[in-house]
Parts: C-alpha cells; structure tokens; sequence
C-alpha cells in the first residue's frame, strides 16, 4: 500500500498489475500521456545487510536452463522497496542502478557480492548485494519515510480556533 500511494504522488493514475510473492509490479501513467512500469518489493534483509540485492540470474531445475532474471531484462523503468523494519522506502531507476553496477565492477576489478535464494522449490535466484551506501555517494536513490507518505485523502476542512486577539 505505501508503494502504491508513494507512486500516486508523481503519476495521474496508477494500476497494479500483477503480484507474485512480496512483488507487485504497478502500471503508471503520467500526465503528459508517458506509461511506466514500476515494480515494487518489500525486502526485510536489506534492513540487515544495508544492501540492496539487484536480480541478475536464475536457473530452473525443470527446465535445466539458465537465464537473465528481470534485473537486465525487465521494461521497468523504477523499482521501489519497501524496508519495514526501518519503514522506508528505496527508489531507484532501473538503468541507474545497471550502470552503476557495470561501473563498479569495472573498478573494481570483478569484485562484488553475489547471494543465491531459493526463489522456489524448483528456482534459485543470484542477486548482486548492491550497497545502499554506494546508491547513495552516486546520487542514484531517493530515500523516502514512510510517515511522508499520505495513506489517505487530505484532512477535509476542519474549522480552526480564533487564536488570541484574532476576531472570529
């Protein structure tokens, strides 16, 4: 829900449109007529790790096949995760952050933390642990508390009181 209402702040009209496990990925249409699709991800270990993890790989036991998970091959154009320990809010732009990575690791010289999670029974996911600190120094993340985020319509009127020497 924080998602959904975080995006509704920039775009006229927002869709959600499909969901899988803590993933909802949301249609969203600008004013000027431009379509996006944002997807967005509750993560609680980013809380612990302090980074962000960027899919790259996936191999299937079914299939016996390998392929680009949606972290190079996705038409998103955002991906917003929601930490709820820290109830805060991660935007990045998906291009941002395949920059980013290609460029760390070019400075880097190869070095960088690849974590596998078992996405299903038949499904293991690698992920690149992108540091939320690298994000940050490199202006690619917009970091947003959830208490700036209106879960509802604005307060309607409310009279106020007179305050003192104020007539009425």
């Amino acid at each position: 829900m924080y998602i959904m209402k975080y995006l509704q702040r920039e775009y006229a009209t927002v869709i959600p449109v499909g969901q899988e496990k803590r993933r909802r990925d949301y249609r969203c249409l600008g004013p000027n007529g431009i379509v996006h699709l944002n997807e967005g991800k509750t993560d609680t270990m980013i809380h612990q790790t302090k980074r962000v993890p960027w899919e790259v790989l996936r191999i299937e036991e079914r299939g016996h096949h390998a392929y680009i998970s949606w972290g190079y091959r996705s038409e998103c154009y955002r991906v917003i995760y929601f930490v709820p320990q820290a109830l805060l809010l991660l935007d990045v732009r998906v291009q941002d952050v395949q920059r980013l990575i290609f460029r760390h690791i070019m400075a880097r010289g190869g070095e960088v933390f690849i974590r596998p999670a078992l996405t299903d029974s038949d499904r293991i996911t690698f992920n690149f642990l992108v540091p939320v600190s690298l994000l940050k120094q490199e202006g690619v993340v917009v970091e947003t508390e959830v208490a700036q985020v209106p879960l509802g319509p604005a307060v309607p009127y409310q009279p106020q009181l007179a305050r003192i020497g104020e007539e009425h």
